[in-house]
């Protein structure tokens, strides 16, 4: 499509998506005994690491600062750029995962977009690379993603996960984590796990995790919090 007007976010916030998004959604069934299956909250992790690192694959783009925001956000700089959204229920042996990405190609409002970034880059080193088609866009996409499943499904998540900390924001950052009973406590952001959720050490080495849903995470405040409705 080529405007989006109903979007659903996390949470259940209302995503609007201008002319210029690349929008694109698409049905995973993934057998609960597969490898995939045993890692399902991960794959939210997987489709935004094909996204950016299939774009950053393209000749002359690795220079493009685009970045992982756990848990589903994508961002060039300090702006986002896009994001996605991973529904799923179980029927039988399988779920059945709606996946649904949204990201700005051509829009150069109300931030910034993919193809301004390319022309800069143009400007900037005289190269003449090509802008990105949503065609192109979607092909890249889909056959990176196509990899990377393939890759944790025959046990290659390591790998993965080392493609995904090459594009995230969080590596070594200081945050406070904000318990159910109001405690806070500052921690270190150390990863994530093997199913996608945040690892976070205390002053005494100790890790625990945190789970993206019902979370709420300022990166720029370093926050990590209940969400309160």
């Amino acid at each position: 499509p080529s405007q989006q007007t109903s979007g659903v976010g996390r949470g259940g916030n209302v995503w609007l998506s201008p002319e210029g998004c690349a929008m694109f959604a698409f049905q995973l069934h993934i057998p609960l005994k597969s490898e995939l299956g045993r890692l399902l909250p991960f794959l939210q992790h997987t489709v935004a690491l094909a996204i950016v690192s299939s774009v950053c694959s393209q000749p002359g783009l690795e220079v493009l600062e685009l970045g992982l925001k756990w848990p589903n956000d994508i961002y060039a700089g300090a702006l986002k750029v896009g994001g996605l959204i991973v529904t799923s229920v179980i029927s039988n042996t399988c779920a059945i995962c709606n996946i649904g990405c949204g990201f700005n190609l051509d829009n150069k409002f109300p931030t910034v977009c993919i193809n301004d970034m390319i022309t800069q880059l143009n400007k900037a080193s005289g190269q003449k690379l090509p802008l990105l088609t949503k065609e192109k866009f979607f092909a890249i996409v889909f056959n990176q993603l196509e990899k990377l499943l393939l890759m944790i499904e025959l046990g290659e998540q390591d790998k993965v996960i080392e493609m995904y900390y090459k594009h995230w924001l969080h590596g070594g950052a200081e945050v406070d984590v904000t318990g159910p009973d109001g405690s806070v406590q500052h921690v270190t952001i150390v990863g994530i796990d093997e199913y996608g959720f945040l690892r976070v050490q205390a002053a005494n080495r100790s890790e625990f995790t945190v789970q993206p849903d019902g979370n709420s995470f300022d990166m720029l405040a370093g926050l990590i919090a209940p969400k309160v409705k």
